[in-house]
């Protein structure tokens, strides 16, 4: 039986041996490279869909809801820029001629800052809403952060005094571009929260919520003994997280002197990657 087994085996195995052939190709070195320098000329020559084709107009029936007509236009609106700006080619596009530009759209208003200057424009129609300078700074200062927010635009403006890195969160209305308010920030802070009331700034060591109206302090809690400037981040820490104080029984944040009023509170939990043994 064994002898039978091995037999049927060997013819199997010669049978799809005999089945399978390789072709002149397989024996040939030469025949094989012009081979595949057919194949790659047939590749370099195929004709592709070209990009035109692509953003044509599409066709009456293309899909369920599909309007016919041209392919509608994704620009609202354009508006020229003040001063003396550059188009350079690829992803960076329109930039300032100096410095750096930033732009932040939100609550009806996209507000553009450049060196000291603060536009504001409608998010609808582009239409110029206001214009401002700020002034009171050093030399050497510009704006490094600008944030829309519901009744009012912050921008956070850097500069060096005396030899040390400082910054200011300067408030200003969304509607008429005035300014309100003038905040120490830190470096790497700046307003994380406001409105045409409020406006909460992350300082240098602090986190205040400020009263737009009087510049008054509202609340205010210590980040620590560290300066946010000089503080590195840690390669460990996971996540962090914003939540308010909690208040206790009688109403009264144990941050806030106001009563029924909660601050915010920073935490950051730090998890350390598990340990592969």
């Amino acid at each position: 039986m064994n002898r039978v087994a091995r037999r049927m085996r060997r013819r199997a195995s010669r049978a799809v041996s005999g089945r399978i052939r390789l072709g002149t190709a397989g024996v040939s070195p030469r025949l094989r490279r012009w081979t595949l320098a057919l194949v790659l000329l047939g590749v370099a020559l195929l004709p592709y869909p070209s990009l035109g084709a692509v953003g044509g107009t599409p066709v009456a029936a293309c899909r369920s809801g599909c309007r016919a007509g041209s392919v509608p236009n994704m620009i609202r609106w354009t508006q020229g820029l003040l001063g003396s700006w550059q188009v350079v080619p690829g992803l960076t596009g329109t930039v300032p001629a100096t410095g750096l530009a930033y732009v932040s759209v939100g609550d009806g208003v996209a507000a553009l800052g450049a060196a000291l200057t603060v536009s504001g424009y409608s998010s609808q129609t582009g239409a110029l809403l206001w214009q401002e300078t700020l002034t009171g700074f050093p030399a050497g200062a510009a704006i490094v952060s600008v944030r829309t927010w519901p009744g009012e635009v912050t921008a956070g403006v850097s500069y060096t005094s005396a030899g040390h890195p400082g910054r200011t969160e300067v408030v200003l209305s969304a509607s008429a571009g005035t300014v309100s308010g003038r905040y120490p920030a830190g470096v790497f802070g700046g307003a994380v929260w406001g409105s045409a009331r409020n406006t909460v700034i992350v300082g240098p060591a602090t986190v205040t919520s400020y009263d737009n109206a009087t510049g008054k302090v509202r609340w205010r809690v210590s980040t620590g003994p560290v300066p946010l400037a000089a503080r590195r981040p840690s390669p460990r820490c996971a996540r962090s997280t914003w939540r308010p104080a909690r208040t206790s029984s009688s109403g009264r944040s144990r941050a806030s002197p106001s009563p029924g009023r909660s601050a915010p509170r920073s935490t950051a939990r730090c998890c350390s990657p598990p340990r592969r043994g």
